[in-house]
């Protein structure tokens, strides 16, 4: 299989780690024997991931070892697992500063031209849109990613959704859509703009309304983006953009849980699943105006838990045996 899908040079390469692998071991014996067999099936593991998953396992060998042999580990590194063509394509260091540096010049004017939106208004009428049972179901899927901030295709399909009990500001929200190579799909808690139960009732109508069975995800982008498109257009005016429902949630949860420890940057990040404070910077661009005191609330869950640590990350072996 793998001669159908690399290179010769790959395909040489991964068998000289085999011979690698077995020349450590003969002779060896004892707790240096068990050592190797190990990286004989930690190996055998790797060979076994699909392309995309081995490139992942090659940027985490920057950070981490895999099989604890540093010769075998070092080899699997450098292993040409993409066909030159790729490789090509791959950017210069200059080509990767020049975007680097536009970027951040981008984020800058972003940053002085930040976007004011009215939240109570907002929150008032996504509120409107979730108890009125004639809503469109567009309008609706709008009124979700306002309220709590996930994703066009986790409020569609992938996302999973409860009510933490006794929390009427909180739902426990599994199944995000963008995460790390290697990263658990854990269970997050997020705050709602409004009655969680509320959100989850809207959530459960709309999926009942557009059902999604079968479909990936790139399948329900192309199916349903452009009416998303739309229903943001009637939420937030001609120039509204779907995926900016997400930002303002976080920026309006930020201020309507107030007073809490919590930067602006790291509360956005810990809402959304980002994983580092850098993701956040360009969610952050915007001002809340006329936040009332009606859609302000202590998140309890925030209170409970306060500045909690990450995850401990999963060793790379650990990754590959589960993958």
């Amino acid at each position: 299989m793998a001669q159908e899908i690399y290179s010769e040079e790959c395909v040489a390469k991964m068998a000289d780690i085999d011979v690698l692998l077995k020349k450590k071991l003969t002779g060896s014996r004892g707790k240096t024997r068990d050592s190797v067999k190990l990286a004989i099936d930690d190996y055998a593991k790797f060979k076994a991931l699909s392309l995309k998953d081995k490139t992942g396992v090659q940027k985490l060998l920057r950070q981490q070892p895999l099989t604890g042999l540093e010769d075998v580990d070092a080899a699997i590194q450098k292993l040409p697992i993409l066909p030159q063509y790729v490789r090509d394509l791959h950017l210069t260091k200059q080509e990767s500063d020049d975007a680097a540096r536009k970027s951040m010049e981008a984020l800058a004017t972003k940053s002085v031209n930040s976007i004011n939106i009215d939240a109570s208004d907002l929150i008032a009428e996504c509120e409107k849109t979730l108890h009125n049972a004639e809503s469109n179901a567009f309008d609706l899927a709008a009124a979700i990613a306002l309220t709590c901030g996930r994703r066009m295709v986790e409020i569609f399909s992938v996302g999973s959704f409860d009510v933490v009990a006794g929390d009427q500001r909180t739902l426990a929200f599994a199944g995000q859509v963008k995460k790390r190579f290697g990263s658990d799909d854990c269970t997050m808690h997020i705050p709602t703009l409004t009655e969680a139960s509320a959100v989850l009732a809207a959530i459960n109508r709309l999926r009942s309304e557009k059902k999604c069975d079968g479909l990936s995800n790139r399948d329900i982008n192309l199916k349903y983006s452009n009416s998303c498109q739309s229903a943001a257009r009637r939420l937030l005016g001609k120039n509204g953009h779907f995926h900016e429902l997400r930002a303002m949630y976080a920026v309006i949860a930020f201020n309507a849980t107030l007073p809490h420890s919590y930067s602006l940057n790291a509360f956005v990040s810990r809402v959304l699943g980002h994983v580092g404070l850098g993701n956040s910077l360009t969610y952050a661009c915007i001002n809340v105006c006329n936040l009332a005191s009606e859609h302000k609330f202590r998140w309890s869950h925030l209170d409970a838990c306060g500045v909690t640590a990450s995850p401990k990350r999963k060793t790379l072996r650990e990754v590959i045996h589960k993958t």
